[in-house]
Formats: C-alpha cells, sequence, structure tokens
C-alpha cells in the first residue's frame, strides 16, 4: 500500500468518526432542548398537592414534576420583572401555588403535550394548565428536521468516506 492510499484511508477513517460524534452530539443537544420544555399546572386553593404529583409523576411521558408555592412564584416573578414598586400595590399575593412539569424527550412533541395536558386537567385541584403551544407548533418540527437532515448528511458522509476507503484499498492493490 502506497503512501497516498494510506493517507486517504485515515481521512477517511477521520471523518466517519468526526461525523459520527458530531451527529451524537446534535442528538444530544436536540434531547436536551426537548427535556427544557415545561409545563405549568395551576393548582385550586386548598389542593391536596403531594396526592396531584403522585398522580402526574405516574403518567408515562412526564419526566419531572417540581412544586412551586405561591410565594416562590411571587419571588420568582419579582426577580423577572425587576424591582417596579408595583408590588407594593398589591395588598396580597394573587399567584397559585404551581407544579412545573417536564415531558421525557422522547414525548416532547406537540400532540403528547396536549394530551398530558389534557388529562391533567381533569385531575381534581387543577385549576389551569399552560404552556408554550405556538412555540412547541413551530420550533418541534424545525427540531425534528434537523435531527433528519444530520441523520442524512452524517450517512452520506460516512458513505463517501467508506467509498474512499474501498478505492484506496483497490488502487493499492493493482
Amino acid at each position: 500500500m502506497n503512501r497516498l492510499s494510506i493517507a486517504a484511508i485515515i481521512v477517511s477513517i477521520a471523518v466517519i468518526a468526526a461525523t459520527g460524534y458530531g451527529v451524537f452530539r446534535f442528538y444530544g443537544f436536540t434531547s436536551s432542548v426537548r427535556e427544557k420544555i415545561e409545563m405549568a399546572v395551576y393548582l385550586e386553593n386548598g389542593a391536596d398537592t403531594p396526592a396531584l404529583r403522585a398522580d402526574i409523576s405516574r403518567i408515562t411521558e412526564v419526566r419531572s414534576v417540581v412544586f412551586i408555592s405561591k410565594e416562590e412564584a411571587l419571588r420568582m416573578l419579582k426577580r423577572e420583572m425587576g424591582d417596579t414598586g408595583i408590588f407594593t400595590a398589591i395588598p396580597s399575593n394573587p399567584l397559585p401555588d404551581s407544579l412545573i412539569v417536564k415531558l421525557k424527550s422522547k414525548y416532547a412533541a406537540a400532540e403528547n403535550f396536549e394530551k398530558v395536558r389534557n388529562s391533567l386537567g381533569l385531575l381534581p385541584g387543577v385549576s389551569e394548565v399552560a404552556y408554550e403551544k405556538k412555540f412547541l407548533e413551530r420550533s418541534l418540527p424545525l427540531v425534528t428536521l434537523g435531527e433528519k437532515i444530520a441523520l442524512v448528511c452524517g450517512l452520506v458522509l460516512i458513505g463517501y468516506a467508506s467509498f474512499t476507503i474501498i478505492l484506496a484499498v483497490r488502487a493499492s492493490g493493482a
């Protein structure tokens, strides 16, 4: 085998490795994007929070459930809006207790969010379920398209690199 054939094989193997790593990292990125999407479940006053958390945790699509007290929600709102003084005009905290629900990444699709939202809305003690429906309907198809494009590009590059290796081996034997 001559040096040019060996160099072509080494470069092709490097392309295969880099492509595989790039596709793997891209899928990791899209998975983390899907896992960050959340739903807010607003609770009625006096709702049985531990029972609701347990019921929600048993839903197949649910990855995590976090309780946010109305006091914590007010602190978070003040932090986001800044201390504008608007909060001094409100005599009491109008925010409800809530649960933040995140779905497993494999279930993070608009239709699954709607299904889970409908299920959560039927639970006793739940006053409202909110999530960014328009954002999901716009962004998740783009994420899915990106995954498909990355997979196709990865397969094409691996095919080209494999073909280059085959040609280099055949050329060195001739």
